[in-house]
């Protein structure tokens, strides 16, 4: 069937990510896609916002969340994995778990609030997060070379072969009965290394496995062993690869999903997640710049994960806006090789695990867990450009989950591609002018149904609204005015305030480049912000250390500026010039206060604006212009 091929080339009129023309080029998409935005092309669910309202969960006690997956080694753990890999090294590498047990010995650090506001941006119909700027997801891929899980081998569920197998399961399932009977009442994991660490058992590898698949894999409740991982164990332990890395993805994005729902709960009920959710944290501080820690220095030749063990978290104070502006700091291929031009390559399966593991990551699937019919559907063609393909609209794709058996010879149905794109390191993939056409309804709507749920909890205002110009995900905002009414004493004060805070958090001092615009003021109450010119160099990296001063001047922001003036009432709107896409200068234009006077300027009406929706318009341009600095 030729039709379930992976990805196909053909010419396409595409938009670069950082703005221009459209331009007709030969591209490269990620299959299943639909080439009218008429025709039957996936989209996003309505219920699914774009973000959870702020009204929504601000008023409501903290959620209340066990991560029972996110476990820290202990030094008897250290220990003991340093003592079965001096033994059993050779067998790990050949079942492709030998990243991932190491991985078990690096601690992240978690961060609630990131964790959390991951979440919010779930969209479980999808399996993607979903940002105002386009679609991510965390792959197949990530897995691979953050968990270091192999994507190939068999099923977690498949059975043991041979009456050797067999007899080290029955030991096994006699010494977790013993376990059971100890003071504990349970087969507890601290019983289980007790038993069995330097005992020199004979099945003391595959007991050894069994504790690492209960406690960092497959979490369980209680902290035991689970029965259910002890087969999969005595096939790891012989070097049979068995494809962990579906299995650990799928319980992810059943646990995000999960945690979505109880996010959004009227009664902010606990929620328990079984799910090794620290690969959500880690996957954020590879993509997202503006969430980066300090990585560590000293992981040459050690796992990826690596990098970030005891990582110091950035400290974000808004987390929905640091996601919501940071298109243009997300970085789209973080393990891209470094390869200098695109090319396509003969694929034989079988026959090439890393082109084989590649086609995996790159397909539509279904993704069997490991437990109570977790099954969860696979769709990288809505990230195309995580794999550095072009993206078009994508096409919808039909469940093959009836059982797991079934869902799993889904995934590993012959590959029917003869060979397979391998973009260049440094490419810059696009959109369609479809798909971009597609992406602006989605977020029109998206905000309208922001803009009735906060109208049903807050006093109207009279607004006004039209609706943008296509803005494809990753591309800057073009112009932008928003208008409102009744600016009163109190709004003034608390934007003041939070003009302070940012000052602070800048190091307490005004800057000495500003070039913002002071604020006017007349008795319409309206607010506005006007920005002349912000420069950002292009290369910072080149700058020198003599005029790293006078360059810091030029970048920064004065704070004391915009200060000084919203205090007062003004009459005119917040815009930003469309060209700041792509270049280093962001233009504001001051715009009289009607509407229609300009075709640069477009006026987006919002239902139920006021205070809090004005701190955070002016919070996200603050945020930009620290993002630039």
């Amino acid at each position: 069937m030729a039709e379930d091929t992976i990805m196909e080339e053909r010419e396409e009129l595409m938009v670069s990510p950082k703005g221009g023309d459209p331009t007709l080029r030969i591209a490269h998409f990620l299959k299943p896609t639909v080439t009218s935005i008429d025709g039957p092309a996936s989209d996003l669910p309505s219920s699914s916002p774009t973000s959870v309202p702020a009204n929504s969960v601000s008023n409501k006690p903290p959620l209340k969340t066990a991560f029972i997956g996110w476990r820290y080694a202990t030094k008897d753990w250290k220990a003991w994995v340093s003592s079965m890999r001096s033994l059993h090294q050779s067998a790990w590498k050949k079942a492709g778990i030998d990243e991932a047990i190491m991985n078990s010995t690096y601690a992240i650090i978690r961060n609630d609030k990131l964790v959390f506001g991951f979440a919010e941006r779930w969209c479980s119909e999808t399996n993607t997060f979903v940002f105002p700027w386009g679609e991510t997801t965390i792959t197949l891929e990530d897995i691979m070379i953050l968990g270091g899980y192999s994507v190939l081998g068999d099923s977690v569920s498949s059975h043991l072969e041979s009456r050797e197998m067999e007899e080290t399961q029955e030991k096994l399932f006699r010494a977790r009965s013993e376990v059971i009977r100890s003071k504990a009442k349970r087969a507890s994991q601290h019983g289980w290394m007790s038993k069995f660490m330097a005992s020199g058992s004979d099945v003391e590898h595959e007991a050894f496995l069994a504790f690492w698949l209960s406690r960092f894999v497959f979490a369980q409740l209680h902290k035991t062993i689970g029965k259910d991982v002890i087969p999969i164990a005595i096939h790891l332990a012989r070097g049979t690869r068995i494809a962990l890395a579906p299995a650990v993805l799928a319980s992810l994005y059943k646990d995000l999903s999960l945690l979505k729902e109880a996010i959004l709960s009227p009664n902010r009920l606990g929620v328990t997640v079984c799910t090794t959710l620290q690969y959500v944290q880690v996957w954020a501080w590879e993509r997202f710049l503006t969430l980066q820690p300090n990585a560590n220095s000293d992981g040459h030749g050690k796992p990826r994960l690596a990098r970030w063990e005891k990582a110091k978290r950035v400290n974000i104070e808004n987390i929905r806006l640091t996601l919501d502006s940071a298109g243009e700091y997300f970085l789209w291929r973080p393990y891209a090789a470094d390869n200098e031009k695109g090319e396509w390559l003969l694929f034989r399966q079988g026959m090439d695990e890393k082109m084989e593991s590649l086609a995996l990551c790159l397909r539509v699937c279904e993704l069997v867990g490991h437990g109570a019919r977790c099954i969860e559907q696979y769709l990288p063609h809505r990230v195309a450009r995580q794999f550095g393909l072009d993206q078009d609209l994508p096409g919808p794709v039909s469940r093959s989950n009836a059982t797991p058996a079934i869902a799993w010879s889904n995934y590993k149905r012959s590959i029917r591609d003869k060979k397979l794109y391998i973009p260049p390191r440094h490419c810059e993939p696009g959109v369609t002018t479809r798909y971009l056409e597609w992406w602006n309804k989605i977020k029109i709507g998206q905000h309208q149904q922001e803009a009735n749920s906060n109208s049903l909890e807050r006093t109207p205002q009279s607004c006004k609204r039209e609706t943008d110009p296509a803005v494809p995900p990753g591309f800057p905002p073009k112009s932008i005015s928003i208008e409102s009414s009744d600016s009163s004493d109190d709004d003034r004060l608390l934007i003041s305030e939070m003009l302070r805070r940012n000052m602070k958090r800048r190091g307490g001092q005004p800057s000495m480049g500003s070039q913002l615009q002071t604020l006017s003021s007349s008795n319409s109450g309206t607010i506005q912000m006007m920005e002349s010119v912000v420069k950002i160099p292009e290369k910072i990296a080149a700058t020198v250390a003599d005029d790293a001063s006078e360059s810091r001047a030029d970048m920064m922001v004065d704070i004391d500026a915009i200060e000084s003036q919203v205090r007062a009432p003004v009459n005119n709107m917040v815009s930003i010039d469309s060209n700041l896409a792509g270049t280093s200068v962001y233009n504001a234009t001051r715009t009289n206060s009607h509407v229609g006077e300009s075709n640069a300027h477009h006026t987006y009406e919002i239902e139920g604006l006021e205070i809090e929706a004005r701190i955070s318009k002016l919070e996200k341009v603050v945020a930009l212009l620290k993002a630039a600095n």
